[in-house]
Order: structure tokens, then sequence, then C-alpha cells
């Protein structure tokens, strides 16, 4: 099953407590009615005709809903970890620029003494 759009959506949502829907969206409608999210609501039926006011759910339509919800979902913790690990990058840059000093001081540390050996070995 193919993900419905944001409109489909708001008029599925709006289907779970309205059976009607506002007519700009025709062409979502019969969208939705041949994939079977929604069906005619049928209020009077004879043998030749029978009237019809909104539409209803389809067990599809509500698992459209769910599918659509559960994707956002999704995306919504995609777009958090990747400022969490924007984060960590930036932490660990900071930890390896203050390594380098670190390395760097214990260097310079290192050749101090080692002169302060050859200092007093000569001495």
């Amino acid at each position: 099953m193919k993900i419905i759009s944001k409109i489909e959506y708001n008029i599925l949502c709006s289907l779970k407590t309205d059976n009607l829907i506002d007519s700009r969206f025709h062409d979502e409608i019969n969208t939705l009615l041949q994939e079977k999210l929604i069906y005619y609501n049928v209020i009077n039926e004879t043998s030749l005709e029978y009237e019809c006011k909104g539409y209803k759910l389809t067990p599809l339509g509500e698992r459209a809903i769910e599918d659509y919800e559960r994707v956002l979902m999704r995306n919504e913790r995609e777009e958090e970890a990747n400022e969490l690990s924007k984060e960590a990058n930036r932490i660990a840059q900071k930890s390896d620029n203050k390594s380098k000093w670190a390395l760097g001081v214990s260097i310079v540390s290192a050749l101090i003494a080692f002169a302060s050996f050859i200092f007093n070995f000569f001495k």
C-alpha cells in the first residue's frame, strides 16, 4: 500500500468524526474511493435507487491513517537522531582538539625533561 498524501490524511481523519467532506477535494475523494479507503454512506436504499450522504472509512482507510502517522513518527525520530549525532560530532571535535593540545603539551614536557636530564648529566 502506498503512503497517502497529507490532504488525503486530513480527509480520512475528518471522516472519523464526520461523514461529510468538503467538495473542493473532488480529486482526492475519487482517489480514496478508487483505492477503497472510503465508501459511500448509503442512508436509503430501494431496489431501483439508493441515497447517499457523505462517506465512511473502510478498514483500509483506517490502516492508511495508522501508516501515515507511523511514517510521521519515524521521520520525527530520524530527525531527533540526526540532531543528537550532530551534537555528538561537535563534542567529539572539541575533545579531539583538546587531545591534540594535550599531546603537544606532553611532547613539550618530555623535551624539557630530556633537556633537563642532559643538562644535569653534563654538569
